[in-house]
C-alpha cells in the first residue's frame, strides 16, 4: 500500500489488525514498531523485543525461563474494558474499542502466568507515556477489573496521586464506566462522600488516597495499588508503604504511571532508570517480574519535528483529532517559551531539570559538558571556592582546574552535618544519604561543620591529583576560622564578596563558557541539582548574580562555588593573557 507520508503510514498501521487473536495481533505489532511501520521510540522497541523474545523462550520451555503467556487470561482482561463506554470526548457513549498500545499492556500485565504457581507473572508494572494517551480509562479499567472479575476475594484496590484532583481523575473514570454500564452498575456501590467503590458479591474495595493521606504503620493490605503522576511524588513512600504491605497477598500487582517531569532527582526519575535498564538488550539487570513500557521521543530526536512526537504518543497520535492537539500543542511552544517546559515534558514526555522561572543555567547545555573520569591534571592551575555554612546549607568546594585553550575543568565535594542529614532529606526532598554513600557528600559527625574535615579533604585532594594549588577563593561568610586554618597549611586565600560588583562578570562568563562547552564537569548528582536550582538575580543595571527561588528548600551552595572560584580563575586567566601580551612587547 502506498502512503503519502511517514504518518499516514504510521495511523494506518497503528489501527488495522485482523484480530484473529491476541497473540497473533501482538506479534504484529511488535513487528511493525521494530521494521518502523509504526512509529516508536528506542525504548519501546526494546519492549517489543523482550515480548517477542519472551514468547520464543516459552515456547521452547526453558528451565530458567518459568513463564507462559495465557491468551484467554490476557484477552479477558481486554474484553472487560471493552464492555464499557467512553464517559467523554467526541466517542462519549461509544462502546469503548481499546487501541493496540493498550492491548499490549493488558496482554502483558495480565497474559503472562508463572507455570509453577499459576500466578500472574509481573508484580510490578511502571508505564511512561505522553498525556492524553488513554492512561486514565486504561487504570479504570485495571482498578475495576482487579476489584471484581479478576476473582481475589476481599480484594483491596487503592489509587494514589499527589493531590484530590489527579487521584479523581481514576476514580471518576471508573464510577463513570460503571454507572454507563446497565448490568454492571447493579454489582457495584459507589460512596463518593468517601472515595470508595465497593463490588458486593466479592467484599472487595477500591479506595482512593493522595501522598497526604499515608501514613506509615497504618493496616494496608492492598492487590493492587495504582501509584498516578509518580513524577510529582517527593519520596517514595507511597511505592514503600503499599509493597510492605502486599506481604500476606498471593498475587498482587504495584502500577506506576506517569509522565516525564521537570525534576530529576526524585523517586520516580530513579524508578525511570531502573526500568529503562530492566529493557535496554545491552544491559545485564534481569527483573522478570517487572513489566515496563515507555513512549518518548528519543535523546537526540528534534521535539518539534511532528514524527518524532508519535514516538511519545501512541494512541493520540492514530486519530485524526488527536493529531490536531498534538500539532497545536507543539505550535504554541514553538512560539511560546512558557510553554515550552510544559511541552517537553507532557507531550514529549521527556524529562527536563530546568526550572520554569528565571533559570540561571540552560540544563541542556551543562549536560553536554558531563565526564564520566577526571583526566591528568599534575601540575595544573587550580582555584578551589569554598562557601562554608554552619548548620543548614550545604558546604561546598569546588574545585577550577585550567586545562588550557580556554578550557576549565570542574570537579566539586559538599559536607553536610550528620545530626541534621535526616532533616535535611525530609526539607529538601533529595538523597543526601545516596549521595553520600556515593562519595559526593562527606557527612562530618555532630551537629556543625568541622573544619578539619575540610582542610583535610583539600590536602588529600592536593596529594592524590598533584595539581599546582593557586589558591582559595571564599565567600567571607562562616570563613574566618577555616581560613586562618588554610593560611597555617601555606594556602593562599582570597575573599570573595558576595556582591553583584565582584561576581556579575564571572556568572556570565562561566555560563557563556558553558554553552561553548569550554567547561568540563566530572559527573556529580548534587552539583547538577544545585546547578539547576539556580535562578538569576538581577539589579537595575542587568548586573547578574546567583539566587534559589523564594521560601525554596533547595540547595545552590555547589554552583555558588563554581561562580566563587571562577572570579579568582578569570583573574588569574586575564593575568596570562596580560602577561603573554607585555611579553610580546606591546602596551596595554
Amino acid at each position: 500500500m502506498l502512503f503519502n507520508s511517514k504518518i499516514e503510514e504510521h495511523i494506518y498501521y497503528s489501527n488495522t489488525f485482523k484480530g484473529n487473536s491476541i497473540k497473533e495481533d501482538l506479534i504484529e505489532y511488535c513487528n511493525r514498531i521494530l521494521d518502523g511501520r509504526i512509529i516508536a521510540c528506542k525504548k519501546h522497541k526494546w519492549t517489543c523485543e523482550r515480548f517477542l523474545n519472551d514468547l520464543d523462550k516459552s515456547n521452547k520451555n526453558l528451565e530458567e525461563f518459568p513463564y507462559r503467556f495465557d491468551e484467554l487470561e490476557a484477552q479477558r482482561a481486554i474484553d472487560w474494558i471493552e464492555e464499557f463506554k467512553h464517559s467523554k470526548g467526541e466517542l462519549a457513549g461509544t462502546r469503548i474499542k481499546a487501541h493496540i498500545f493498550v492491548k499490549f499492556i493488558l496482554a502483558n500485565v495480565y497474559g503472562w502466568i508463572n507455570i509453577n504457581t499459576g500466578y500472574r507473572r509481573f508484580k510490578r508494572m511502571y508505564e511512561q507515556v505522553g498525556r492524553k494517551n488513554a492512561k486514565s480509562q486504561t487504570l479504570a479499567g485495571i482498578t475495576t477489573y482487579e476489584l471484581a472479575p479478576y476473582g481475589v476475594l476481599g480484594s483491596e484496590v487503592y489509587c494514589l496521586a499527589p493531590v484530590s484532583k489527579q487521584a479523581k481523575a481514576v476514580f471518576k473514570e471508573a464510577i463513570n464506566m460503571i454507572n454507563g454500564h446497565r448490568i454492571i452498575k447493579r454489582k457495584f456501590h459507589i460512596r463518593e462522600s468517601t472515595n470508595e467503590i465497593f463490588h458486593k458479591k466479592s467484599n472487595s474495595t477500591m479506595s482512593l488516597f493522595t501522598k497526604d493521606d499515608l501514613k506509615k504503620g497504618d493496616s494496608y493490605n492492598p492487590q493492587l495499588a495504582v501509584i498516578d503522576e509518580y513524577h510529582l511524588f517527593d519520596t517514595s513512600e507511597a511505592v514503600d508503604v503499599m509493597e510492605s504491605g502486599m506481604g500476606a497477598r498471593y498475587n498482587p500487582l504495584i502500577a506506576i504511571i506517569t509522565t516525564a517531569g521537570r525534576k530529576i532527582f526524585c523517586p520516580c526519575k530513579e524508578e525511570y532508570d531502573y526500568c529503562s535498564k530492566i529493557i535496554n538488550p545491552n544491559v545485564p539487570i534481569n527483573d522478570d517480574r517487572y513489566f515496563v513500557v515507555i513512549a518518548e521521543i528519543d535523546d537526540k530526536d528534534d521535539p518539534f519535528d511532528f514524527i518524532n512526537l508519535c514516538k511519545a504518543n501512541p494512541v493520540v497520535s492514530t486519530y485524526k483529532t488527536g493529531l490536531e492537539s498534538l500539532q497545536e500543542k507543539l505550535n504554541t511552544a514553538k512560539e511560546r517559551a512558557d510553554k515550552r517546559i510544559e511541552y517537553l515534558t507532557k507531550q514529549c514526555n521527556r524529562w527536563i531539570n530546568q526550572k520554569i522561572n528565571d533559570p540561571y543555567m540552560d540544563m541542556d547545555k551543562w549536560s553536554k559538558c558531563e565526564i564520566d573520569e577526571i583526566p591528568d591534571i599534575e601540575g595544573l592551575k587550580c582555584v578551589i571556592g569554598l562557601d562554608k555554612s554552619d548548620k543548614i546549607d550545604l558546604t561546598s568546594i569546588t574545585y577550577e582546574i585550567d586545562l588550557g585553550n580556554n578550557e576549565i575543568l570542574i570537579m566539586n565535594h559538599c559536607f553536610i552535618p550528620e545530626e541534621t542529614l535526616e532533616a535535611k532529606m525530609k526539607t529538601d526532598k533529595v538523597p543526601y544519604d545516596s549521595w553520600s554513600k556515593q562519595g559526593y557528600i562527606t557527612v562530618i559527625p555532630g551537629a556543625k561543620i568541622k573544619n578539619d574535615y575540610i582542610v583535610e579533604k583539600i590536602k588529600e585532594d592536593l596529594k592524590k591529583y598533584k595539581f599546582e594549588l593557586d589558591s582559595v577563593a571564599y565567600d567571607p561568610w562562616h570563613c574566618e576560622d577555616i581560613v586562618e586554618s588554610l593560611e597555617d597549611e601555606g594556602i593562599l586565600c582570597i575573599e570573595v564578596p558576595q556582591t553583584y560588583a565582584s561576581l556579575s562578570e564571572p556568572t556570565k562568563d562561566f555560563r557563556a563558557k558553558v554553552y561553548a562547552k569550554e567547561v568540563k564537569y566530572v559527573k556529580n548528582p548534587v552539583l547538577t541539582y544545585c546547578m539547576s536550582n539556580a535562578v538569576e538575580d538581577k539589579d537595575r543595571k542587568e548586573n547578574l548574580k546567583l539566587w534559589k527561588e523564594k521560601k525554596s528548600s533547595e540547595r545552590i551552595d555547589a554552583a555558588v562555588t563554581c561562580i566563587i572560584s571562577h572570579v579568582r580563575m578569570m583573574d588569574q586567566l586575564n593575568s596570562n593573557i596580560n602577561n603573554h601580551v607585555l611579553s610580546e612587547g606591546w602596551s596595554l
